[in-house]
């Protein structure tokens, strides 16, 4: 009898030892998870949160500002410190692109939510003052480019359009609608009706918008040579002899030159990984490029030869705008944002 009580005690203490064992299997899972899910969650704090890439930015060097865009909202921070001052109300559950406007009274904002919609929200700059939100497409907006007049705005989307804005209305003038696929980057030419867009389809077409902004858009010709998506477009501050010059970026990892106005390719050159931003130099002879690897090149617009190659952000820079020719505003991952300073060789 004695021999069974003792077994029985045994067994008894044993499931108690399981038992209590399990517990802490169970406690030291659940330590497990919670920071994690702190880490990822919303307002976490600590060394290993994980923040929202910023996806564009933009510099205003009169009033000493700038405004960056992310999933976690419109920042508008002081030059060149970065210290926040004021936060933007938005809508705008994903934010691709936005563009102070040349005359500096306005900040354009796209983006919107995929397959659903694109949308512009539009401020008043630099009070930051909602003027109004438009969505004008059925997917995201990704590029919008000011023309020099400040009053129209072209807008790429997803759903392969391009929309062209009257910004006192409201109203949309055009629509571009030859792309096959979702468009990625827009650009005006500087002092003209004309403009570039380009996308997943592998192809820049180049518009003149008819009748000053008033009528329908006559594409003028389709330039083919990249043979991945066209993920950025910009023109040249300055014509090259007299001929407008624009560059262009694709995922197949290169950088081409073009006179647009007479369907020339004029140079390329090769990256080591594809561009996620560009912009141009004040004197338009070279070209900064930010690449997916966190790579900064400067690029010679006349010979295509990169001279310059910097480590940027960590593993991606995402966007990008100039301050003079050697200082520059760098976004990227994990809420990365930099001043960049690279001295003349």
């Amino acid at each position: 009898m004695k021999y069974l009580l003792d077994s029985r005690c045994r067994d008894q203490r044993s499931r108690i030892s399981w038992k209590v064992l399990f517990t802490w299997l169970e406690v030291g899972v659940l330590l497990a998870i919670i920071p994690f899910k702190f880490a990822q969650g919303e307002g976490s704090q600590g060394e290993n949160d994980v923040q929202a890439p910023i996806t564009a930015v933009a510099l205003d060097l009169q009033n000493r500002l700038t405004v960056d865009g992310s999933q976690t909202g419109l920042h508008v921070r002081k030059w060149p410190d970065l210290e926040l001052i004021q936060s933007l109300e938005t809508k705008l559950e994903n934010i691709h692109d936005l563009s102070i406007s040349p005359d500096g009274s306005m900040l354009a904002v796209g983006g919107g939510v995929p397959a659903q919609s694109g949308t512009i929200e539009l401020f008043s700059w630099p009070s930051g003052v909602l003027i109004r939100r438009t969505e004008l497409h059925s997917d995201l907006v990704m590029s919008i480019s000011w023309n020099s007049e400040s009053n129209h705005l072209a807008v790429a989307s997803m759903d392969n359009g391009v929309s062209i804005l009257n910004v006192a209305t409201g109203k949309t003038i055009t629509r571009l609608d030859d792309h096959s696929r979702g468009v990625l980057s827009v650009a005006f030419r500087p002092d003209s009706w004309e403009l570039v867009s380009g996308g997943i389809d592998e192809s820049i077409r180049y518009w003149e918008i008819a009748e000053s902004g008033k009528g329908d858009a006559i594409e003028k010709r389709s330039l083919t040579n990249h043979t991945r998506s066209v993920t950025n477009l910009k023109f040249a501050p300055h014509t090259e002899n007299g001929i407008p010059l624009l560059a262009s970026t694709g995922d197949d990892q290169t950088v081409r030159f073009w006179q647009p106005t007479i369907g020339r390719m004029v140079r390329f050159a090769r990256l080591k990984s594809p561009a996620t931003s560009i912009c141009w130099t004040r004197d338009g002879k070279h070209l900064w490029v930010t690449c997916q690897s966190g790579v900064l090149c400067k690029v010679e617009a006349a010979t295509g030869r990169t001279d310059r190659e910097l480590l940027g952000l960590g593993n991606s820079a995402l966007c990008m705008d100039l301050a003079d020719d050697q200082t520059l505003l760098i976004g990227g991952d994990n809420g990365a944002l930099k001043r960049i300073v690279v001295e003349s060789p």
